[in-house]
């Protein structure tokens, strides 16, 4: 409908002509729409004879896909927002079992310490003391303290002092033959009693464990003095970065080779998978049976972790792969280890603070 002209033409055209065109082009509506059809050829919409009867070819039908693009948000779940209560219940259970091995590392290095390796009752003793003013002390500050979300539990930075105590001279654990002229005048049936290897007795033990909590008590009430006085204010104009970044960079290269053994099994999960979603089969009333995409490796990183690891253990242990002998590292990863300590252990007991 719309002609070009040269400009000759346009120069001699007569100017009824030119009336008539413009007429026509203002008849034309604004807005047409325009379809591809599928030899590629485009065409107008009114180009197209409008017939009652006429019935669209099979090749001129159109198919309409509906595509959903759904935004990929930072957070998966914000402040303001309160996850499903069945989330929440599997969250709860996670976040009480990370802080499990904070305590139990600190607890196997003060048995360490003070010469209870092979005393799994008492492992578990001072492992139910720890929580138990974990929980309290998390309670406290959470409550009426600080009123923040913050974990309150063993702190690492008293990891170090205890290895300098396990060097002094004092501290050195009796070996065998001390604890074999320690038994001699006590029982004669000694070995048979305790095994192959004998156990240091609990007042040695005992004994140290007290050193420690006076110790931990005077840190604690030293730290609680610095606090009330407000010194802390006065000490941060002398205790800059510099001084921070240099005590950090100290316990980094004390600990850097456990990170480097340990941090690389994570790689797949934390770098590969990190933007994944995991296919989930659900149902629903609405939808019936479908695929529900979630970022389940990234919200219960720990509780997968902690399934995997014992599933393997059991099943290693199950067929005997793992080894029996106790001299052997392997058996530290069996799972019926420690089974007597629940034979041992009372059900019910109120640990000592």
């Amino acid at each position: 409908l719309l002609k070009m002209q040269s400009k000759d033409d346009s120069n001699h055209m007569d100017p009824s002509t030119t009336d008539s065109s413009r007429q026509i082009d203002s008849e034309i509506p604004p807005h047409t729409t325009t379809n591809m059809n599928r030899a590629g050829r485009r065409h107008n919409a009114n180009d197209i004879p409008q017939t009652p009867d006429a019935e669209p070819e099979p090749d001129e039908e159109e198919h309409l896909v509906t595509i959903e693009h759904v935004k990929r948000k930072r957070l998966i779940y914000k402040v303001s927002e309160t996850p499903p209560i069945h989330t929440l219940l599997i969250f709860a259970l996670q976040q009480g079992l990370m802080p499990v091995s904070s305590g139990l590392t600190v607890t196997l290095l003060v048995t360490e310490v003070v010469c209870a390796r092979d005393d799994a009752t008492l492992k578990t003793q001072i492992l139910s003391a720890t929580f138990l003013m974990a929980g309290l002390s998390t309670f406290a500050m959470s409550t009426f303290g600080v009123r923040l979300p913050i974990f309150q539990g063993p702190a690492s930075m008293y990891i170090i002092p205890l290895f300098a105590l396990s060097s002094l001279p004092e501290w050195r654990c009796p070996s065998q033959d001390d604890l074999v002229e320690h038994y001699a005048n006590m029982s004669v049936n000694a070995t048979e009693m305790y095994g192959d290897i004998l156990p240091v007795p609990r007042e040695i033990i005992y004994h140290k464990i007290r050193q420690l909590s006076g110790s931990m008590m005077l840190t604690g009430g030293l730290h609680a003095l610095i606090g009330l006085v407000g010194l802390v204010g006065f000490l941060l104009r002398f205790i800059g970065p510099i001084t921070i970044v240099t005590a950090i960079t100290l316990v980094g290269l004390y600990i850097y080779k456990v990170v480097v053994n340990t941090a690389g099994s994570g790689v797949i999960l934390s770098m590969y998978l990190s933007k994944r979603s995991t296919p989930i089969p659900a149902w629903s009333r609405h939808r019936g049976f479908h695929i529900k995409w979630f970022p389940l490796h990234q919200v219960f990183a720990i509780l997968i972790a902690i399934i995997i690891g014992w599933t393997c253990s059991a099943v290693l242990t199950h067929f005997d792969v793992l080894s029996a002998d106790r001299d052997s590292v392997q058996f530290y990863a069996r799972t019926d280890t420690q089974t007597h300590v629940i034979t041992n252990t009372p059900w019910f007991s109120f640990p000592y603070p």
